[in-house]
């Protein structure tokens, strides 16, 4: 379009003076200005002059609503254009690189070989050996990186993380990013986790003011600067008209007169230029306007398209991210675009010509943000629109249907489930609802996959007949469930609220959620009220009895508890229900450490012999948590990993093994190991705040032993983040992280801080056991001690594991 880049002298000498640094040391910088100010070129510019010194990765985003991208979408556009950028430039690595050489994947190279295995399973026969499943992504000369690119997977995203934090860590790079204030809240966790990481970076990220529906400016630098990441703004402002009056010298049918005559308030927006640029070449008529609106501008530049135009751009635009060309190849196929496409090719070489859209690797996406805008705007693109949508549900369907190994299922799931909800196909959402289950539990973005589902249920509220209000009941129950497996009770609870039946499995969800949430005298007393009436020896009096032993524990009623549970153990009517499992995995409430061993082993059998996978990894955990308590670090090890194989993909307890697996390293005093990749991977996986607190506090004492403070600083960022609203009210943790915080403070020289966090142990108010007066004054812990194996180190170290009953709707049945 135009070949000369004019003035920019202040902008490319501050770039130039931040760009010094890259190779020793990070500068994060923020471009900001209007749409069309020419941020990008100025960024591509200024990237194009450091090419031949450093790689230089440029990330285009289309724009956007922010909530409308998934999690990790920006994170994987960048690992794609990195990925992408190795191919041609080798001082950088690929994907397929860092997997096959870089020593800090060798932990994610299994979790990919077993999760697509896993995956493979159902329909390739000869997927039972990891190594011919490994062959179909690695083979040597093959390797098909759009497989990682486009899952859902929650390894998958990790490996991505690994990838991106790799090659920053460890490389000096210039990363430019373009629409930054619609990232997705993933994506900028885990990018600001890989700033700080790296120290030889300059990362140019470019925001565009008067978004409507992004991050404000103030909230973004807000949460960069929490986490000690220094931002340095640039602010791109529209060129002077002598600028521009030296850029269209070079176009023969633009004059500064014609361009004076058509946007008379004109303020050196590049993008009109643009837009006469595309009229002149097609000989249309350009009038003068008193005020400059880009969308107006827009919308008239589009509006003269023939129906074949606008119908393949409404048609792109609707599908939201970059379309693959092939993809929309078949059009030519589908019924309702017969009408309008024959020949997709010339019409996307038109639509280029016209500067409406860009085409890269084999994708085409609109050329600027105004044009979706625009389309909404026009009646005529009404109709393109839902044909849009019908064809790209049509297309992804199919898709789905014919199981491509390397199309992740998980990613075509998620564009059936958004053009069906923008076709409010609620029965189609229905016919989902065991794969979504399915998916979700191993997804990067459940809270994405599942709120297409609550969609669905807004809509049943708005009916009412009975035949609505049994399908909002059914969906009621699978999202109590669903929420309930992904550790969210206070979603499962505002549902559970709203329900209007009084069955047996209502009645204890709302006793098992009260406990959850904190509602403990409502749960006792809600308990007793049921167990009233319950049959004496049923599996819901059972269920019920846990429930309130559980709360007593909690409260700290730990004699009402203990023989709660021996009155349930010695119980013989109790023992071949399923709900007994959690009652032998409750023994820890109960028993020491050693102890309560053989009723873990004897849960895990119970469970496995109704089949109850999940419910046995569990049960493996708790095992596994106590056999490392009591020193037995290899035996725990193997109880971890074989429950990690149980769980399959499933995420909900990923970070709860990658933690415990930690801990046995750091209990070991082993600092070197894969320790600070698990809490890494762990933290980026975690949920829940008790979790994610407990993993940063382990990350922490990790980061303090290597004498890593400004890795240990960003993990205290976090736990102090959680303690401003903390959503538990777990006291030994506090106390946990209190003590550790107060010996990294004194080890670091800081006296005030240190005395704080001491002070803060004795506020909480709690018996001083053993190990206690052991961490506070060094009184010595015999080795007959049950916490002994803690005193081997000077730091609260805290294994994860799930004691609470879970709920299974396919094994736990109330009448």
């Amino acid at each position: 379009m135009f070949t000369k880049f004019v003035n920019r002298t202040k902008e490319f000498e501050f770039l130039e003076i931040r760009g010094q640094d890259v190779g020793v040391g990070t500068n994060t910088v923020m471009l900001c200005g209007e749409s069309g100010v020419g941020k990008s070129e100025l960024a591509r510019n200024f990237l194009d002059r450091k090419a031949e010194l450093y790689p230089t990765i440029k990330v285009p985003i289309q724009q956007a609503e922010k909530d409308s991208y998934s999690a990790g979408y920006y994170l994987t556009k960048l690992a794609k254009e990195m990925h992408d950028h190795a191919r041609k430039d080798k001082r950088i690595y690929s994907l397929e690189d860092f997997l096959r050489k870089s020593a800090s994947a060798s932990v994610l190279v299994k979790k990919i070989g077993t999760n697509f295995k896993t995956d493979l399973s159902a329909f390739v026969p000869f997927s039972n050996t990891a190594k011919s499943v490994w062959d179909l992504v690695f083979a040597s000369g093959d390797f098909d990186a759009s497989a990682f690119f486009q899952s859902t997977h929650s390894d998958i995203l990790l490996t991505i993380y690994e990838y991106v934090l790799h090659e920053c860590s460890r490389h000096s790079m210039i990363v430019n990013i373009e629409n930054v204030q619609n990232i997705d809240y993933r994506s900028l966790e885990l990018l600001t986790s890989i700033i700080r990481s790296s120290n030889n970076c300059l990362y140019l990220l470019e925001f565009t003011e008067d978004s409507a529906t992004g991050y404000h400016f103030s909230e973004l630098v807000s949460i960069l600067q929490e986490n000690n990441i220094t931002v340095d703004f640039l602010p791109v402002a529209p060129l002077s008209l002598e600028d521009v009056k030296r850029l269209i010298d070079e176009q023969p049918n633009l004059t500064w007169e014609v361009l004076k005559n058509s946007y008379v308030n004109w303020n050196g927006n590049m993008r009109l230029i643009v837009d006469v640029l595309a009229k002149l070449r097609y000989g249309l008529p350009v009038k003068g306007v008193k005020v400059v609106d880009i969308l107006s501008a827009t919308i008239e530049h589009i509006d003269v398209l023939k129906n074949a135009e606008l119908f393949l751009l409404t048609i792109i635009a609707v599908h939201h991210e970059p379309v693959e060309i092939n993809l929309l190849k078949r059009l030519t196929t589908f019924k309702e675009a017969l009408a309008y496409v024959l020949d997709v090719d010339s019409i996307l070489s038109a639509l280029e010509n016209r500067y409406l859209i860009k085409k890269s690797a084999g994708t085409v996406m609109l050329a600027h943000d105004s044009i979706a805008v625009a389309l909404h705007k026009l009646s005529r693109s009404g109709l393109f629109s839902i044909i849009g949508q019908r064809f790209w549900l049509n297309t992804y369907e199919q898709l789905l249907d014919e199981r491509d190994i390397f199309l992740s299922r998980g990613w075509l799931l998620m564009k059936v489930l958004y053009f069906s909800s923008l076709l409010t196909l609620d029965a189609k959402v229905f016919g989902l609802l065991d794969l979504i289950n399915q998916e979700a539990l191993k997804s990067r973005d459940p809270e994405k996959m599942i709120g297409y589902v609550a969609d669905v249920r807004l809509n049943l509220f708005q009916k009412d007949t009975i035949k609505h209000h049994d399908l909002l009941l059914r969906l009621d129950h699978w999202l109590i469930e669903i929420w309930l497996k992904l550790g969210h009770s206070q979603k499962s609870w505002e549902i559970l609220l709203q329900l209007n039946d009084n069955a047996k499995v209502f009645r204890l969800l709302k006793a098992m959620l009260m406990e959850q949430i904190g509602k403990h005298g409502d749960a006792i007393g809600f308990c007793e009220s049921e167990l009233s009436t319950a049959i004496t020896g049923s599996n819901y009096e059972l269920a019920l009895r846990l429930v309130k032993l559980v709360t007593n524990y909690d409260i700290g009623n730990k004699s009402l508890s203990s023989a709660e549970f021996f009155d349930l153990y010695r119980n013989d009517s109790y023992v071949n229900l399923f709900e007994y499992g959690f009652l032998l995995r409750n023994a820890e409430l109960v028993f020491n450490y050693v102890d309560g061993l053989p009723y873990y082993l004897e849960s895990i059998s119970h469970f496995e012999r109704f089949g109850a996978k999940r419910q046995a990894a569990f049960s493996r955990i708790t095992y596994g948590v106590h056999l490392g308590l009591t020193g037995k670090y290899r035996q725990a090890e193997e109880q971890f990993l074989q429950a990690e194989d149980e769980l399959g993909d499933e995420i909900t307890e990923k970070h709860t093994l990658w933690n415990n697996l930690a801990v046995l390293e750091l209990s070991r005093g082993i600092t070197n190991g894969n320790a600070e990749e698990l809490l890494r991977q762990a933290l980026v996986t975690a949920s829940g705040d008790f979790d994610r607190f407990t993993i940063a506090m382990n990350y922490l004492i990790l980061m303090d032993f290597k004498n890593q403070d400004s890795d240990a600083e960003m993990a205290i960022s976090t736990m102090l983040k959680i303690l401003e609203q903390p959503s538990f009210a777990n006291k030994e943790i506090l106390r946990y992280a209190f003590f550790d915080l107060h010996k990294y403070y004194e080890k670091t020289g800081n006296a005030v801080l240190a005395g704080h966090w001491r002070k803060r142990i004795d506020e909480l108010g709690m018996e001083e056991t053993p190990i206690w007066r052991f961490w506070l004054y060094g009184v010595h812990i015999p080795e007959n001690d049950e916490e002994y194996f803690l005193s081997l180190q000077d730091r609260a170290i805290s294994f994860l594991c799930n004691w609470n009953m879970e709920y299974d709707s396919s094994l736990m049945r109330y009448e």
